[in-house]
């Protein structure tokens, strides 16, 4: 959910600030990743209904940490079909991630306790969807000021705030592709 919702943001704040363009292509260029995203939204589900969560989990995982790290890298140079072609990335794999994870969640507890399951799911989603773009964006203002107080140019310092909050966005998917080797193995292995 940090991820879903910061990209979301963050992502239109990096071409505007960075770029100059108007909310409109910012948005526009977003589309390719959320068409992907609800493509691998249902792959992720099949895949998870069908097999478990692995090794569905850890690939998710990987391509969002995967792409956000490139991203972070690649973020500040200004190639901009580069960025969108690597959030493209990112949001597959969120897809993948994403709705599984939760079904993952939930499969460990009986089932009369899945209410119980559902409510601090959809708590911690709203916790982090609040916490996420608050974080990131902050990272991003406040890297792209010292960028800036640092004599870059005002596309240039948002671009490097933008990789810095990207940067730290990876490091948390790479917990999540941890964590999430660690569960869908064991759960594979139990499950057999």
């Amino acid at each position: 959910m940090m991820t879903t919702f910061s990209m979301s943001v963050l992502l239109p704040l990096y071409f505007e600030g960075a770029y100059g363009m108007t909310a409109l292509i910012a948005g526009l260029l977003i589309l390719p990743a959320i068409a992907c995203n609800a493509v691998t939204s249902i792959v992720g589900g099949r895949v998870m209904d069908a097999r478990g969560a692995w090794p569905l989990l850890p690939v998710g995982f990987a391509l969002i940490a995967v792409g956000q790290t490139a991203i972070s890298m690649t973020a500040a140079s200004m190639n901009i079909g580069v960025v969108v072609a690597l959030t493209v990335v990112v949001y597959a794999g969120v897809g993948l991630v994403l709705s599984p994870s939760q079904t993952a969640g939930l499969e460990t507890l009986p089932a009369a306790e899945h209410p119980h399951g559902t409510a601090l799911l959809n708590t911690w989603n709203m916790i982090a969807a609040s916490f996420g773009p608050s974080l990131f964006i902050g990272l991003l203002s406040s890297s792209a000021a010292t960028a800036g107080a640092a004599g870059a140019a005002t596309d240039v310092a948002q671009a490097i705030g933008f990789a810095i909050a990207v940067r730290v966005a990876a490091v948390i998917a790479v917990v999540g592709f941890a964590t999430s080797l660690v569960y869908a193995r064991r759960e594979s292995h139990m499950s057999h």
